[in-house]
């Protein structure tokens, strides 16, 4: 098996909103808590998924351009996506 690192960005494929959830730092569910399916741009094939960074109840469309990386969330390193802006 070759192992390679691959670059974080890519593009929203699937979206979905939690309302319900357990109690975790930083996320409201009240507000909804949006998870992204993310097609990587550099590995073909390969989905991610991961809750989005910013505040709960972000507008995510599809086709919307994500980077991938691990934030802190209450001292727990945690995957999650931002969003690109158009000149990222």
């Amino acid at each position: 098996m070759i192992s390679e690192m691959i670059g974080g960005r890519g593009t929203v494929e699937l979206r979905t909103v939690l309302h319900v959830g357990p109690a975790a730092p930083g996320i409201d569910y009240e507000a909804g808590h949006t998870l992204v399916s993310i097609r990587l741009d550099e590995a073909p094939g390969v989905r991610l998924t991961a809750p989005m960074e910013a505040a709960s109840g972000e507008i995510v469309d599809l086709g919307s351009r994500v980077e991938f990386r691990v934030v802190d969330r209450g001292g727990i390193p945690t995957p999650a996506a931002r969003l690109l802006d158009r000149h990222d």
